[in-house]
């Protein structure tokens, strides 16, 4: 045999040994392993080797990305009011809102609130003007809606339109009165200075 053939019979021979010994290892393992091993142990390696798993799962075709724990830049939320919040809060509404924008170094008016605010009746719901927190004239005012609604990412800039409802007005009274005793006047019944 020349030198090319010797080099070329010793490169099959090793090959030979890699791929009989990855077969080997497939079915069990080799004889020299298996002569250690006692006959209890030998019949648990060859019952678990016979059960052969199969291929593994290959990668999600379609991977969800891991959510960004840091927000856009240029973003920031809100997470009062909510709907059901009454109008008489609303001055802390408007103090947390800008102390979150601070907290977050944007101007303090980063977010800010546009009040819509109706008038429940019998006779259907009429927009008037925002009563303020104290709501004079009726008995609650109430959100409900938010939009965009709150704890939801928002573009700094934006303003959120808040729908309140007010209801119980103080002006259905049929007599004009604020106390609801019928006589037209605003004073309480039980007032002594205008007891007769």
């Amino acid at each position: 045999m020349d030198g090319f053939g010797r080099s070329t019979a010793s490169i099959v021979f090793l090959l030979a040994l890699v791929l009989g010994g990855c077969a080997a290892r497939k079915d069990g393992g080799s004889s020299a392993s298996g002569a250690g091993q006692s006959s209890g142990d030998s019949s648990s390696s060859s019952s678990s080797s016979q059960s052969d798993p199969g291929p593994e799962p290959g990668p999600d075709p379609n991977p969800k990305p891991n959510p960004n724990p840091n927000p856009p830049a240029g973003t920031t939320s809100y997470d009062l009011p909510t709907v059901g919040s009454d109008l008489h809060q609303a001055d802390q509404w408007e103090g947390r809102i800008a102390s979150n924008c601070g907290d977050h170094d944007f101007a303090a008016d980063c977010l800010t609130l546009s009040y819509d605010v109706y008038e429940q009746t019998d006779g259907g719901r009429t927009s008037i003007g925002n009563p303020g927190s104290s709501y004079d004239g009726y008995e609650s005012c109430e959100v409900t809606d938010l939009q965009p609604p709150p704890k939801t990412r928002i573009r700094v800039g934006t303003v959120v339109q808040v729908t309140v409802e007010c209801t119980g007005s103080y002006a259905d009274d049929d007599n004009g009165d604020d106390n609801g005793d019928g006589d037209g006047s605003d004073e309480s019944p039980s007032d002594p200075d205008t007891s007769p």
